[in-house]
């Protein structure tokens, strides 16, 4: 009685749509946790690099404005900044307003 309503052609797409559905679930959530990484990644370096460089050009804003001079200015942003004189002088000819 069994083989008597056996279907073929019922039961390979059947499977197809079983084995596509596990695929695309699978790809799916692959997809969603990479892309979840890659933003986070993404926005944490990008927002620290913002942050920093937002804090430098407050600081040499402020000092300037209390009339320190350009060289105590550059000394006070190695100091509180882990930077190179090359990055620190960078940063002092962006954002140093003459």
């Amino acid at each position: 009685m069994i083989l008597e309503t056996y279907d073929k052609e019922l039961h390979d797409k059947t499977l197809r749509h079983e084995g596509y559905e596990d695929g695309y679930n699978k790809g799916s959530a692959d997809g969603y946790s990479k892309g979840s990484a890659d933003g986070y990644s993404k926005g944490t370096t990008d927002g620290y690099l913002e942050g920093i460089t937002a804090g430098i050009s407050n600081l040499i804003s402020t000092l300037q404005e209390l009339h320190l001079s350009r060289e105590k200015t550059l000394a006070k942003i190695l100091e509180k900044y882990d930077l190179s004189a090359e990055d620190a002088e960078n940063y002092m000819s962006k954002y140093w307003k003459v």
